[in-house]
């Protein structure tokens, strides 16, 4: 039951952050429940992913290298390589 409040909660603060309405999207708005920090579990989770971009492919488990197949990194001044960037 409390996965679902939480996930309710989550839903409210993303709808409410990114509306398309300038006075809704800059009121800022706290959502309470509780001794949960709504504002600071998103924030959180949104610098988890980014973090996950910027690692990027890693080494997982007892995979050697050369053992799954990559695409080569395209030359820098390539239009392929300033598209990944």
């Amino acid at each position: 039951m409390s996965s679902v409040l939480k996930s309710s909660k989550v839903s409210g603060h993303l709808l409410l952050r990114e509306s398309k309405d300038p006075f809704v999207a800059e009121a800022n708005v706290k959502l309470k429940s509780g001794k949960w920090d709504v504002s600071g579990t998103v924030s959180e989770a949104e610098n988890h992913i980014d973090f996950k971009k910027v690692l990027g492919y890693h080494q997982q488990h007892r995979a050697g290298l050369g053992s799954l197949e990559t695409s080569e990194t395209p030359p820098k001044d390539s239009y392929e390589y300033r598209k990944l960037v």
